[in-house]
């Protein structure tokens, strides 16, 4: 006897992707909290911007270097002159999924401007996904797929996604765990490419 697939009524839907959205932004373990706490002198400045925890931050950028899934060179030399949004994500996660658009659409619209959207897939030996993936969005800023412990060296992505704001000297200056909040954000982001135009 074979049974029907049914679709699942919308309230569960909603539950679910709220799920989701909790689950993949609920940020640090105890460990981290205990420890947090005990430092709490020198812990950044944090708010949150509808579920989204922001830590202000003033911090170099890491050295690294790996190779975009097509073939490009990725570098922090990438990272000087322009503002970048380093977004650290996973093709199994909801909220990159929805968040990916925007971002495109943003690293678009500015593609004339100091400012890019970097990307950077937290997959494990998944490379023909993240491809896809890709392929499926459109994404046309860089991307590649995290297996020399960027996240790490950044500050790590305990949560997905997890995005990074560097300026234009190459100082990381915002972390956002959770749905990048796009509507909040696009008018300091826009003053921050505004002054860098300005500078150049």
């Amino acid at each position: 006897m074979t049974q029907s697939l049914r679709t699942p009524h919308p309230g569960i839907l909603v539950l679910v992707l709220a799920i989701m959205l909790s689950a993949c932004t609920s940020g640090e373990g105890p460990a981290s909290r205990e420890e947090s706490t005990e430092n709490k002198a020198d812990a950044p400045r944090t708010e949150n911007l509808d579920g989204t925890s922001v830590a202000y931050l003033s911090q170099d950028a890491p050295s690294f270097s790996a190779t975009g899934i097509r073939g490009e060179t990725v570098t922090e030399s990438l990272l000087h002159g322009r503002i970048s949004l380093v977004n650290f994500w996973a093709t199994w996660c909801g909220p990159c999924i929805i968040e990916t658009p925007e971002l495109v659409g943003l690293h678009e619209e500015w593609s004339g401007r100091p400012f890019q959207v970097i990307g950077i897939s937290m997959d494990t030996y998944a490379d023909q996904e993240v491809v896809d993936f890709v392929d499926n969005f459109e994404v046309t800023y860089p991307v590649f797929i995290d297996t020399m412990g960027v996240a790490d060296s950044f500050g790590g992505a305990f949560a997905l996604p997890t995005t990074y704001l560097v300026d234009g000297t190459g100082t990381i200056v915002r972390r956002y765990i959770g749905l990048f909040p796009m509507k909040q954000v696009r008018s300091e982001l826009d003053s921050l490419v505004t002054a860098l135009e300005q500078a150049q």
